[in-house]
């Protein structure tokens, strides 16, 4: 989509510019505007699992952002979701999208169905179809009658990729290990160290 973003990326990393928040913001959003796209949302994560680890850094990308569509006649607006915290209960590719797919049916995590209805909603919305509330029913209604996931189907198999796959998940290949861990205790986490956890996987 931005043939140049590949070679500026590379320059940023030998000038040790990657967390430049203006050159992270261009990058971004010089895909997101090459789409072609009407509206943008943006899903700007803060926390130790985000590229942003505070909520101030979060919020200067995300004006940063929202100032780069606006300039170009893009409605853009940005939501900052926490990763101090993992979202959902698995970690790993294959894992992830199942679970992406679970939530599609409605059998998602508590936590990711959350943020998956707030940004769908917050996008109906950028997009004129109604007010927040009423863009949230159509967004709920769409996972209970399952026209959310038809259309997840249908956007793989527009991409060549096989619709068959989404509407069973089972046959998606599995990762050579693959491990449940389990609390010792009751109680609650108030925060966990996400990077950590997604360094551990790829070991």
């Amino acid at each position: 989509l931005a043939p140049a973003d590949k070679d500026l990326y590379a320059l940023r990393d030998v000038t040790a510019t990657v967390d430049s928040i203006p050159l992270i913001a261009s990058s971004i959003m010089s895909k997101k505007l090459a789409a072609g796209s009407d509206c943008i949302l943006l899903d700007v994560k803060t926390g130790s699992g985000a590229f942003m680890r505070t909520v101030d850094d979060s919020i200067s990308l995300a004006k940063r952002m929202v100032e780069i569509g606006e300039h170009v006649g893009k409605k853009t607006m940005a939501i900052i979701t926490d990763m101090d915290i993992p979202l959902g209960n698995n970690i790993g590719n294959s894992l992830e999208v199942i679970e992406a797919v679970e939530t599609l049916k409605g059998n998602g995590p508590k936590d990711l169905t959350k943020v998956c209805i707030i940004l769908a909603a917050n996008m109906l919305h950028l997009a004129g179809i109604g007010d927040i509330n009423y863009c949230t029913s159509l967004v709920e209604e769409s996972i209970t009658s399952r026209t959310a996931l038809q259309k997840f189907a249908e956007m793989v198999e527009a991409q060549g990729g096989d619709r068959t796959v989404i509407l069973d998940t089972e046959k998606f290949a599995k990762a050579p290990y693959s491990y449940e861990v389990k609390s010792e205790k009751t109680g609650f986490i108030s925060h966990m160290n996400t990077e950590e956890c997604g360094i551990a996987s790829m070991v």
